[in-house]
């Protein structure tokens, strides 16, 4: 399951206890749900399940609403996800999902949901994070290993087996020619080595640093906007420092400098809309837009998880219909749902999926 403020694997699929779904918004009646089917136009959702448990999905919302909980079994017959799916992108025609404790990178049919084949990630490596050049080349985060990975995306051979980057590197993105890698240091784990709590950045050339941002401390989620030349990336600070707030940076991926810091508390998703480069912060009290333009800040919903009931897990901007889609983890053991809201806080629609919806891909 998704890694939980700052500890090991193990830590991160810790259950938390029930409560009540507080909220500032009506809610829908939930989408019924049936066996679907896949239409062109829908909506991939990576859940992550339960750690060792071995029930990961692929779900798949269709155009017109309709639920088809786990792609990978209805469409292969005999077959699952594997243990903890952690990330996924498209590519052309094709899915990559990243499952991390089953070790592969399974690849997809994006319009009929076949698998096509799996690159095995060997030695005990942990795959977990995954981003795309445009152009050929995917990276990989490899948690426990401290280095990406380099996959050609037409083949899915290994181009760089290993290119080390600095302590339990998480999110990672690639814009321009380079590779933005968050570098957690697993929080308070090993804050105290060398490049923990910054984003490296790396030449796609070579894999070489190039540059690095500093003061990011438990540093999650990097997201790139090429159209608006911009990097964002969300940091988590650390357990060890409850009463300190973490946040949001967004670089300009010309000068891989900081141009703007935002505050927030225990920041669980990030999400950029291409078309403006407004910013949306999933936090603890709700989801907050940045605007591209002013930098200004302004709450789209209020929601407020309460004894770990209702946890909003993940968040994604859907550009084709400027709506938000939320990842509601519920209570972790239980199966997950999917919220559209749209830019007003209203929640639009509700599609339930498997455990613990952690990515979108569309």
């Amino acid at each position: 399951m998704k890694k939980k403020e700052n500890v090991n694997v193990v830590v991160w699929t810790i259950l938390v206890v029930a409560g009540a779904f507080v909220g500032c918004v009506p809610k829908p009646s939930p989408t019924s749900v049936g066996p679907g089917e896949i239409i062109p136009g829908g909506t991939f959702v990576v859940c992550e399940g339960l750690w060792r448990q071995n029930n990961s999905v692929l779900s798949y919302i269709n155009p017109v609403g309709v639920t088809m909980r786990d792609v990978v079994s209805v469409v292969n017959a005999g077959q699952i996800l594997g243990d903890n799916a952690s990330d996924a992108i498209a590519v052309g025609d094709t899915v990559f999902v990243v499952v991390s404790t089953s070790a592969s990178i399974e690849r997809f049919h994006r319009v009929t949901g076949k698998w096509i084949d799996r690159l095995r990630i060997p030695n005990g490596k942990q795959p977990y994070r995954i981003c795309y050049d445009g152009i050929r080349k995917i990276y990989c985060s490899l948690l426990n290993d401290d280095a990406i990975m380099e996959i050609d995306a037409r083949t899915l051979h290994v181009t760089v087996a290993l290119a080390s980057v600095g302590p339990a590197p998480e999110g990672i993105a690639s814009i321009g020619g380079f590779v933005y890698v968050a570098l957690s240091g697993l929080g308070d784990v090993r804050v105290r080595e060398a490049g923990s709590g910054t984003i490296t950045i790396l030449r796609t050339e070579d894999l070489r640093q190039v540059s690095q941002i500093v003061d990011v401390p438990n540093c999650s989620i990097v997201r790139a906007d090429p159209g608006n030349d911009n990097v964002w990336a969300a940091f988590r600070n650390l357990p060890s420092k409850p009463d300190s707030a973490g946040g949001v940076v967004k670089i300009s991926a010309s000068t891989q400098k900081v141009i703007a810091r935002f505050s927030f508390f225990e920041v669980r998703g990030l999400a950029v809309d291409s078309k403006t480069g407004d910013a949306f912060v999933l936090h603890r009290k709700g989801i907050d837009k940045i605007s591209a333009t002013d930098n200004s800040i302004r709450n789209i919903v209020k929601h407020e998880s309460t004894n770990g009931a209702d946890v909003w897990y993940s968040l994604f901007f859907d550009a084709r219909a400027d709506r938000l889609l939320i990842g509601n983890a519920r209570q972790y053991v239980t199966d997950g749902e999917v919220l559209v809201v749209d830019q007003a806080g209203v929640i639009e629609s509700r599609h339930q999926v498997g455990l613990n919806p952690t990515a979108f891909i569309q």
